[in-house]
């Protein structure tokens, strides 16, 4: 169970976002997964080697690159099968987009894995929820080895609905990134994600 939500980061590099991450990670404990699938591995290693000189790597998660996310010393990595870390102690994440995958041995290796879409997506338009309430909290009720972490179109105004289906963790991206328009914004984002974490932990 997450105390606190996870934050995804935007697909693409904001100004200043080394510093509202770290400051999320000094204020918040939280884990931060870094997602960019639009950047090139070598500006992503800049940019993991200026944040963790700036935060505990064992706060990141990172998608995609594993040889990467060895070398910079991430506690997390996240993909899709079959790719797995390849530093034993590196917790694993999957995404997850049918039910049906809960049940599916091939994903029992995770730590957590995410499950999306749960509301209609912020960040990706057109992206709508893809389950009922009443169906998940019915899957929800069943044991699996892994937490089940809530992605998409979470926010302040439902995260208290999902913490009460039943999910031991929640995850924003779009919530938090479409009010951010650079370091100017680091206060701001601090105080959205305090009041939505305030949410979460109200519902438990």
């Amino acid at each position: 169970m997450f105390s606190v939500p996870l934050i995804i980061t935007a697909p693409h590099f904001l100004p200043g976002e080394v510093e509202v991450l770290a400051a999320l990670c000094h204020r918040f404990d939280c884990r931060i997964h870094i997602r960019k699938p639009q950047c090139d591995e070598t500006e992503l290693r800049q940019f993991l080697k200026r944040l963790t000189s700036l935060v505990n790597g064992r706060q990141l998660t990172l998608h995609y690159h594993s040889a990467l996310a060895a070398e910079t010393g991430c506690g997390g990595f996240h993909s899709a099968l079959p790719a797995r870390p390849l530093i034993a102690q590196q917790l694993l994440s999957r995404p997850l987009h049918r039910l049906e995958e809960l049940d599916d041995p091939a994903y029992s290796d995770a730590d957590y894995v995410f499950l999306s879409p749960i509301f209609d997506s912020i960040s990706k338009r057109g992206y709508q929820a893809a389950f009922s309430p009443d169906t998940l909290i019915s899957c929800l009720k069943s044991r699996h080895p892994f937490d089940i972490v809530a992605l998409g179109g979470i926010s302040a105004g439902n995260i208290g609905e999902v913490r009460q289906w039943g999910f031991d963790g929640a995850a924003l991206l779009g919530s938090l990134w479409s009010h951010y328009g650079g370091q100017s914004d680091i206060d701001r984002i601090l105080r959205l994600y305090e009041q939505i974490s305030n949410v979460w932990q109200q519902n438990q």
